[in-house]
């Protein structure tokens, strides 16, 4: 199994990406780092069978 998610480690995606590994898969997935959700959503058809982490985020804000 793989879970795609963005990349490098240090961003916020990719520690949601372990938690759900951990969680649902006792870490035996395997996460794969991408430079942009973009770059992921545009190659979707190829990722079949696979898990997809995109974190939500909600916000109130006024501009």
């Amino acid at each position: 199994m793989q879970i795609h998610t963005l990349g490098p480690t240090a961003t916020d995606s990719y520690a949601a990406a372990q938690v759900y590994n951990h969680r649902n898969w006792q870490d035996q997935a395997v996460i794969v780092e991408h430079p942009s959700f973009e770059a992921i959503l545009t190659d979707l058809t190829a990722y079949s069978g696979d898990q997809l982490v995109i974190p939500e985020l909600l916000s109130n804000q006024t501009h």
